[in-house]
This record gives structure tokens, C-alpha cells and sequence, in this order.
């Protein structure tokens, strides 16, 4: 919880391959129950974040594809929500994507989320 806001993320790890947008199996099903209990007509936002590996460009593109494949299943699974949807690329890391001038891939990794986002 963050302010008003519940906060799901979901590990990009466990939902796509790396560098893809496509589900993985038994992730539809996942997100379905997730989003069960909120309200009809509830505004959900759904927001894709990558790590800061590769070109600003790339990323970009890949946060709004992921972003938008969560966004399918949440539309499907629960067609009485509003859906925001956005990909934020690498701009909103949540860990150091490099610590001391080095890689940092337990920062990486979650950075790499996709993000349910509703109010209470």
C-alpha cells in the first residue's frame, strides 16, 4: 500500500522471457486472481518498468509491450475496470541498476515489473 493506492508488482522475471512481452504459462491465470477483488468501475493503473540494460528506445518499447499484454488479461479477466495503461521504460527504477560502478542484477531484477495500481 502507498498512500490511497494498493500496489501490486509482478517480476517481469516470472511473467515474460527476457527481452520479450509474451506471457508466460500459467500467468494469465495469476493476474486474473489478483485482480478479482477489486471493484467494478474501479480505475486500474498498469504501468511497465524495465532495467537499465540496453537503449532508452528499446526499453521504452518493451515496458508499453508488457504493460499492455498484463493489461489484456486484466481486461478479459475483469471487463468492469477502467484500465491507465503505460510503459516507463528505465525512468522509475525501484533498486540502483549499477552499485559502486558495477552491474547490480538484484537491483536489475526489480526494476523489471509490471505494476497493478488501484485505490482503495
Amino acid at each position: 500500500t502507498q498512500g490511497d493506492e494498493t500496489v501490486i508488482s509482478l517480476t517481469s522475471d516470472v511473467l515474460f522471457a527476457f527481452g520479450k512481452a509474451t506471457l508466460a504459462e500459467g500467468a494469465p491465470e495469476k493476474i486474473a486472481a489478483l485482480v478479482k477483488p477489486i471493484p467494478n468501475g474501479a480505475t486500474v493503473k498498469v504501468y511497465g518498468h524495465t532495467d537499465g540494460k540496453g537503449t532508452a528506445t528499446d526499453n521504452q518499447a518493451l515496458s508499453e509491450q508488457r504493460a499492455k499484454a498484463v493489461a489484456a488479461v486484466i481486461s478479459r479477466a475483469h471487463p468492469g475496470l477502467k484500465l491507465d495503461v503505460r510503459g516507463f521504460g528505465m525512468t522509475k527504477p525501484v533498486e540502483p541498476n549499477t552499485k559502486g560502478g558495477k552491474d547490480n542484477p538484484d537491483g536489475r531484477e526489480k526494476n523489471r515489473r509490471v505494476e497493478i495500481r488501484y485505490e482503495k
